[in-house]
């Protein structure tokens, strides 16, 4: 059912972007799996402009609720992209060399600009400005989560009835990643970066495109990436197709080894917003984009996690002992960042470990029993 109802929402993009009357439901679906789907998506904004046309409407209470989260993300991106302009000034008085990233800058090639809101703002710094960074942002107001724990930082402000979220980056791609070393060249970068004056900075269409695909890969190869992130990559190449530089796109999307995804979701775009042809082997990739979700699904992250383990162990039991021994025993900057007592007195990380077990004993139980329902089902 969930296939049906995401090619149907699908369909329902499709109408808006190319300004085509939609086609009414299905008669076995309902409207609020439907809404429900597209939250799950991240797409029930620009999907309103299609539902409300329709002939034979939803509920009035589920219409207007369906309306009212359309004019709530219009309000949040609204403030988050006065924020981001806020924050560059802030950064370029300091001197601090800073670049917008994904959805704040794709945002502007959509043709409304409440067809794709903006979950949070991602920004790209210099390494060595993290700390400048965090002091900054902790005077205005903010609150960080996760300093130094991977290759963004999170800061959170509340702001009434929203919260502003900022990702920080200090590299595009965490070190881990198979794509971290071709964006390594960093912000200062004339390569890969083209400076927009006062600090500020952006990347070049062919970059900023293989990072947008890179991007979508990591998360499709994790836990899963959803119909939005298709669609991100239509609305690009609707408009710049004509003027990017392919045969830089395309080395380096060999050099990323990419090709093959990356051909994957150009079928996919043209299948789903233009021709609407159908390739029976587009059915793998879009069975997975349309069931996990904008962000992806624990299910589909826990699963590719412990393919992974599989890969580097012939023998089940062995993978599944190695992946449950990293599950448990996490890296010491988690323990010490998650209780401040192991990174004020580094001899009780043992203790941090048996504290982190004890809360997902009682407070996660559910999640863990899941885990372990998964686990038990790949070593068979």
């Amino acid at each position: 059912m969930n296939k049906q109802i995401g090619l149907y929402l699908v369909s329902l993009l499709g109408s808006v972007l190319k300004g085509e009357k939609p086609m009414e439901k299905p008669a076995e679906l309902t409207f609020e799996e439907i809404y429900q789907f597209a939250k799950f998506h991240c797409i029930e904004g620009i999907s309103f402009y299609a539902i409300e046309q329709l002939e034979r409407q939803p509920s009035e209470s589920l219409l207007r609720e369906w309306e009212a989260n359309r004019d709530g993300n219009i309000i949040k991106t609204m403030n988050q992209m006065a924020e981001l302009e806020r924050l560059s000034q802030l950064f370029s008085q300091q001197k601090i060399k800073h670049m917008p990233l994904k959805g704040s800058v794709l945002i502007h090639d959509y043709p409304q600009l409440d067809y794709r809101y903006l979950g949070d703002l991602d920004i790209l710094i210099d390494p060595e400005d993290a700390q400048k960074v965090f002091d900054l942002l902790g005077q205005t107001g903010y609150q960080n989560i996760d300093y130094g724990l991977s290759n963004h930082d999170t800061y959170r402000m509340d702001k009434g009835f929203y919260r502003i979220e900022v990702e920080i980056h200090r590299y595009l791609f965490d070190q881990k990643e198979p794509y971290a070393p071709f964006f390594q060249a960093g912000i200062t970068s004339p390569s890969i970066l083209t400076d927009q004056g006062d600090y500020r900075y952006r990347m070049s269409l062919e970059d900023f495109y293989l990072f947008m695909v890179a991007h979508f890969a990591k998360h499709y190869f994790k836990g899963g990436s959803g119909i939005r992130s298709v669609m991100d990559i239509f609305i690009f190449l609707e408009k710049y197709e004509q003027q990017l530089d392919w045969g830089l796109v395309n080395k380096g999307l060999a050099d990323l080894e990419l090709i093959d995804f990356h051909q994957s979701i150009l079928a996919l775009t043209d299948a789903w917003f233009q021709t609407g042809k159908w390739s029976e082997d587009l059915n793998p990739v879009a069975d997975v984009i349309l069931t996990q979700g904008a962000y992806g699904t624990f299910e589909h992250h826990v699963e590719n996690r412990l393919k992974a383990v599989h890969q580097d162990h012939s023998s089940p039991l062995v993978a599944s002992l190695v992946y449950t021994w990293k599950r448990i025993f996490l890296p010491s900057k988690l323990i010490k960042h998650k209780y401040p007592y192991v990174q004020k007195y580094p001899i009780l990380l043992p203790l941090g470990w048996a504290h982190r077990l004890g809360d997902a004993a009682l407070n996660r139980k559910d999640r863990v029993a899941y885990e372990l329902q998964l686990l038990w089902k790949m070593k068979k």
